[in-house]
């Protein structure tokens, strides 16, 4: 593969994970302000989805940027490790989020199948900080991968 390829679908890649965190991010802002249970399970249901795109987007980048690394020969900069090393933390904070979503997905089918349209059980089930600190910890991450994909500090 030649390293315009790569590049492609590095940077394709990379579009796919910020698209689906900022998407992620406005989910979770309208999660925060509904109440209505069937708006939040729906939401969580696209949260859920945009939450897997992230991370295909995340290994995906994660995989093709390591190759092009190695085939430039840059794989043992210092920018390459700490984009590795961030890579490593985001996929592990997406995937906090997407475990601790199920059993907030547990409690609005419980509110949804008891016939409640507003809960506030529902509500307090996805604001909890375990659900919203993994979406901004990754937003917080793109901006640090932006730096070290477009400056390269040490290199």
């Amino acid at each position: 593969m030649s390293n315009e390829v790569l590049l492609f679908l590095h940077i394709g890649s990379a579009f796919m994970l910020v698209s689906a965190a900022a998407v992620n991010m406005t989910l979770t802002l309208m999660l925060k302000r509904s109440k209505n249970t069937q708006s939040i399970a729906m939401l969580m249901g696209l949260r859920m989805r945009t939450t897997l795109m992230g991370l295909v987007g995340a290994i995906l980048s994660s995989v093709f940027g390591s190759i092009l690394a190695g085939k430039l020969g840059v794989e043992d900069a210092g920018w390459v490790t700490a984009s590795h090393i961030t890579w490593t933390v985001v996929i592990v904070l997406i995937l906090i989020g997407l475990f601790a979503g199920f059993g907030a997905r547990k409690v609005v089918k419980a509110e949804l199948a008891a016939g409640r349209m507003e809960s506030q059980a529902a509500a307090d089930a996805v604001n909890k900080p375990l659900l919203m600190m993994p979406v901004m910890l990754v937003n917080a991450s793109i901006l640090l991968f932006l730096y070290l994909m477009t400056i390269k500090p040490g290199a």
